[in-house]
């Protein structure tokens, strides 16, 4: 399935996702994510790093778990809406209440985080599975991860949630938790994995994490890998030793990147991991 959760201090409204996608099929037995988690082989499914799930739509923050046809579709939906000049919140309950979409509220769920009338907001739709358009004053997760991870990202975002801290350094916070998941136990037999990507929306608009590198630690605490992750184009670019190559996530509602921009992005990943080692 997938993980995401939303959350809002006094500023700003967060999204943030992973990467796995779940599909029938079969992988290789090789086959493993940009930070070394090993694909997920069921009977009749893969598990397998392979989505940017956090879109831009105007000045919207948009993610989804569940399936990506779904998802896809309501996102198409939606950004029709506010393109129209719809709230993001009108626009979601006229969205999910259409009848060519009603069919979909068992599959899938939806977080969108924006700035209205001088404030952050946060909304959902389906979190709980009941098919509900929700308003949030806190965080949201939704998805396939255990609970148990979802109490420690809530214990995490409701203490930076009481710091006046730059969002920038919020979102990164919260990245870095959720990605160090992945890291201390094996999730990707969850549907949840890969690497995660993250923005956030105040009164200036939307943003984008900022480039992250993470360094990969032994059992010695010495630096045993690293992976640069970077946005640019509304494409996610990871630059990944733990695979030695980089990999690249965009979609179709996001992506504006032309080929002279996205070669210079990930040749500038590539500089970015050189020069940290």
């Amino acid at each position: 399935m997938t993980y995401c959760c939303g959350w809002q201090s006094n500023s700003a409204a967060f999204v943030i996702a992973d990467a796995a996608v779940t599909s029938p099929g079969i992988t290789k037995p090789e086959d493993r994510t940009s930070f070394g988690e090993l694909d997920a082989q069921g009977v009749d499914r893969c598990v397998e790093e392979a989505a940017l799930k956090v879109n831009p739509i105007g000045c919207t923050a948009v993610t989804f778990a569940g399936s990506s046809r779904a998802g896809r579709l309501i996102e198409e939906y939606f950004a029709l809406e506010l393109n129209a000049g719809v709230s993001p919140s009108a626009a979601l309950e006229k969205v999910v209440h259409s009848s060519d979409l009603r069919s979909l509220r068992s599959e899938a769920q939806l977080i969108a985080a924006y700035h209205d009338e001088g404030h952050p907001r946060l909304v959902s739709w389906n979190a709980g599975g009941n098919g509900v358009v929700l308003g949030h004053f806190n965080d949201v997760q939704v998805g396939s991860v255990k609970e148990v991870y979802r109490k420690i990202t809530k214990n995490l975002l409701g203490g930076v949630g009481r710091l006046s801290i730059d969002p920038t350094r919020e979102l990164v916070n919260a990245l870095a938790l959720c990605q160090s998941y992945g890291s201390f136990f094996y999730l990707m037999d969850q549907g949840v994995g890969g690497v995660f990507s993250g923005a956030y929306v105040d009164a200036s608009g939307f943003h984008w994490q900022p480039d992250i590198l993470y360094v990969l630690l032994d059992g010695s605490l010495n630096c045993a890998s690293g992976v640069s992750v970077i946005m640019r184009g509304n494409v996610l670019i990871a630059d990944s030793a733990v695979l030695g190559g980089v990999r690249v996530f965009g979609n179709t509602i996001s992506s504006d990147c032309d080929p002279i921009s996205f070669n210079a992005a990930v040749a500038e990943s590539e500089s970015v991991f050189k020069s940290a080692r």
